[in-house]
């Protein structure tokens, strides 16, 4: 087992688990992984509005951002120092998540590889005796002929749903001997999963020239334009902002794009339909958030709380000055 198989069958455990649980529900695997990449991103909201409430609050600190940029102007160490100092005093600490929705997204995305790579497991539950079985069947397909062969584990278990006929009637004592050792009911279980969207193979991975193209491509696109409209925003927000800082988002918003259509064109089509739909349910997120949390309400917000707490402190501090002490 290599290392790829490791990280997809360590990850596939409780994402494999999910899906089985929603399989056993809603028999549909297409609408299962529609399902949970909906649930997933409801998961990762408490993080988005945390996202959204550090851009607002970097946006009441601009101005005196600036000011400390006027007064060490030159002086980039000073700066830094200054502004940390800022962020401390205002409890500013952390208001930018940086990587970590992506760090979460990752092993989301290799476990439903995981998921996706081993059907015979997930959903379908088959015992690991039966797997064995059937996946050592495939791989003497594979010896035999090489146009089936496949040198990953995990891959194997999508070559046995999608090649049960082959295996069910090909002559080869070995391949016949193995098979035979499945109950019935497992290749009933096996032959009636439709692990297919609109024709495509949900276990193979996407071609320039098969339709499964389009799938990567949603993906790219849904993505571009969630990184746009992002950039946009920001823009809104920040007019004052760094062009090198413009420049890195630039960058960012062509390049995560670009990165999630690769991942979506080395997996399977299912992780791209994940990875699609999750970019489609993030614009929609954005564009619905950009209304309920924007910078605007979420500033005059807390410039409230700030006159509250303000308001509150002074008068703490004057009951201390005015308060008699105990004989």
């Amino acid at each position: 087992m290599n290392f790829y198989d490791t990280i997809y069958k360590f990850l596939g455990i409780p994402f494999g688990w999910m899906l089985t649980q929603m399989f056993n529900i809603v028999p549909n695997y297409v609408l299962v992984l529609v399902v949970f990449t909906l649930l997933t991103r409801c998961i990762m909201l408490p993080t988005t509005i945390q996202q959204k409430k550090g851009a607002a609050q970097a946006q009441r600190l601009q101005p005196k951002i600036r000011r400390i940029q006027t007064k060490y102007a030159g002086n980039q160490q000073k700066i830094q120092q200054e502004t940390q100092a800022l962020y401390a005093r205002e409890g500013a600490a952390g208001m930018n998540m940086g990587c970590v929705p992506m760090l979460i997204t990752m092993p989301i995305m290799f476990g439903i590889a995981g998921a996706v790579y081993y059907p015979l497991k997930y959903p379908l539950g088959l015992s690991q005796g039966v797997i064995d079985n059937l996946t050592a069947a495939f791989a003497k397909l594979g010896e035999l002929d090489e146009s089936f062969k496949i040198a990953s584990v995990a891959g194997r278990q999508v070559g046995v749903i999608e090649h049960i006929q082959v295996l069910l009637m090909h002559p080869n004592t070995e391949i016949h001997r193995l098979i035979a050792e499945v109950p019935g009911s497992a290749i009933e279980q096996i032959r009636g999963f439709d692990f297919s969207f609109l024709g495509l193979s949900l276990g193979a991975k996407p071609e320039w020239s098969s339709l499964s193209i389009l799938v990567p491509i949603a993906s790219l696109v849904f993505s571009m334009l969630t990184s746009v409209y992002s950039m946009i925003l920001q823009r809104k927000q920040n007019p004052g902002q760094q062009q090198q800082n413009m420049l890195m988002m630039g960058c960012m918003t062509v390049g995560m794009p670009l990165f999630m259509f690769y991942f979506a064109m080395t997996m399977p089509v299912a992780v791209g339909i994940y990875w699609a739909t999750g970019s489609f349910f993030a614009l929609v997120q954005n564009v619905i958030f950009s209304h309920m949390y924007s910078p605007k309400k979420m500033l005059a917000r807390m410039m409230v709380d700030d006159t509250i707490n303000r308001c509150a402190r002074e008068k703490e501090q004057g009951s201390k000055r005015t308060a008699i002490p105990a004989e």
